[in-house]
């Protein structure tokens, strides 16, 4: 029996949430190497488990904890008949450092157990997918199911680095899956853009977790109705500054770009900033720092970026003292 492990890495938004929601706009997602992995080999029957539960189900459940990973295998079966393959039973565990005590930490799980799959079925089959494939393969399966979503996590995870991400038109490419075979959609053009940041920036990235869970998706959808033009070119364009400041390693520029995006998100909704974010962001008051919520807002995660060890040591002070974990940290270095 040969047996393969894969993993898949989290994601975080730096610049462009809710923008991104709309075609052709541009964010910058960083991943975060908290992994979750999976065992997978050729067996008798399908058998299928996660760390998340004490259980494990086969391929013909209808589990509703399981539901999801069912449809990703079901959906890569049906892509290795595209390859004229023949799909054999196997056996996946799946382990996640992705949440504490229950609690997941909402950098992307739903998004990287999916990732995780593609992956798991390109090692057990000897596929050899290419990071793109991986992102459409991911994508396609999330449209079938009727996600509105960016698909930008899908685009952080598969290439498995901090990206700038342009969307594309969702429901094009919902319109040509009614019409086309899954070959076809696959080989077309869609439209986006993935493109390695490669920063020069100094500094220490920090990720603070609130412990507080993030906001419904109704929200989300309330949210996107505040949506305007304008919202839509002042994130456009200083996601690019943002972008090239990172790139040119530019201190100065990257603070006031980034906090003017900071803004411009609690601008759109007050609630995106719930009372632990805003203490996450405060607490960088005095300090030569900088931090702002990430992604959808409304609780889970924040990020920072200190630029001097004095104020990365306060500043992990400060969200310990107000019950903000930290969950990661990475120092950032010019590799040039």
């Amino acid at each position: 029996m040969t047996s393969y492990q894969v993993s898949s890495c989290g994601k975080l938004y730096i610049a462009g949430e809710y923008a991104i929601l709309e075609p052709n706009q541009l964010a910058i997602i960083k991943n975060i190497p908290i992994k979750m992995t999976a065992d997978i080999y050729f067996s008798d029957e399908y058998v299928i488990s996660s760390d998340l539960f004490d259980y494990q189900v086969s391929l013909d459940s209808s589990d509703k904890n399981y539901a999801f990973l069912r449809t990703a295998i079901l959906a890569m079966n049906a892509f290795l008949e595209t390859r004229q393959i023949t799909a054999k039973p196997f056996t996946i565990e799946i382990k996640s450092q992705m949440g504490d005590k229950g609690k997941k930490f909402g950098i992307g799980s739903s998004g990287s157990v999916l990732v995780l799959v593609i992956r798991a079925y390109s090692a057990l089959y000897q596929l050899n997918l290419s990071q793109e494939l991986i992102f459409k393969l991911a994508s396609y399966i999330l449209l079938s199911q009727g996600d509105n979503g960016s698909m930008g996590d899908i685009a952080c995870i598969a290439y498995d680095t901090c990206v700038l991400y342009q969307s594309f038109e969702r429901e094009k490419i919902r319109q040509m899956m009614e019409r086309s075979s899954m070959s076809e959609v696959l080989s077309a053009e869609w439209g986006f853009k993935i493109s390695p940041v490669n920063s020069k920036l100094v500094a220490t990235f920090l990720v603070g977790w609130t412990q507080k869970p993030a906001i419904s998706s109704q929200f989300i959808e309330k949210v996107k109705t505040c949506i305007h033009d304008d919202f839509l070119r002042e994130s456009q364009k200083n996601v690019m500054l943002l972008m090239e400041a990172m790139e040119n390693g530019n201190q100065h520029k990257f603070i006031t770009i980034l906090s003017q995006l900071a803004q411009l998100i609690e601008d759109l909704h007050p609630d995106i900033y719930n009372k632990e974010l805003r203490q996450l962001r405060e607490d960088c008051r005095g300090l030569n720092a900088i931090a702002k919520s990430s992604g959808a807002g409304g609780g889970d995660c924040g990020i920072a970026f200190s630029f001097d060890k004095v104020s990365e040591t306060a500043l992990m002070k400060r969200w310990q003292d107000h019950d903000i974990t930290l969950i990661y940290k990475e120092n950032l270095y010019d590799k040039s």
